[in-house]
């Protein structure tokens, strides 16, 4: 089988999957990621870049999801390519949060895509509210669920 693995943080949580599945000669691992330091045998790691950073000056409450579509359109430059060569995976897996598989399924549109779904942001209950000192401000709600703008996006995206 062919299997295409992303995630910024390469191998990330997907380590002992991609090392089991990299020891059957049988299959094909390619991994798209940011990350230049690491290689696990069998595995063919493919690395991209933003093309530019962050806007600076952006509104705060988007800068997160502005990161994440830069990532998004270079990971879809980067499968376009591997499409173009010939590779076509049976099934691809991504982590979310930094917003890479977002448009996956544009290049690969009749090939599963799973999704991790690390953290969703909640203003009760999660991120915000169980540290006394910590002041909580008109800004904060909104602020904490724009931040799940990336993970609708990426719902939309997997299947």
């Amino acid at each position: 089988m062919r299997y295409l693995f992303v995630h910024q943080n390469f191998p990330g949580q997907y380590l002992h999957l991609v090392r089991y599945l990299a020891r059957d000669s049988a299959n094909e691992v390619v991994f798209i990621t940011q990350r230049t330091d690491a290689e696990i045998p069998g595995v063919r790691k493919v690395v991209y870049k933003p093309h530019r950073a962050v806007i600076r000056g952006i509104h705060h409450y988007l800068g997160d999801t502005e990161g994440s579509v830069l990532n998004a359109q270079e990971v879809v430059r980067v499968a376009h390519g591997l499409r173009t060569s010939g590779f076509v995976p049976d099934i691809m897996m991504g982590h979310n949060g930094g917003g890479e598989i977002w448009y996956l399924k544009d290049i690969f549109s009749n090939t599963p895509l799973i999704g991790y779904f690390e953290f969703f942001y909640r203003v009760n209950g999660a991120d915000i509210g169980f540290d006394p000192s910590e002041e909580i401000i008109l800004d904060t709600a909104p602020r904490i669920r724009t931040k799940n703008l990336g993970n609708y996006i990426g719902l939309d995206a997997v299947d």
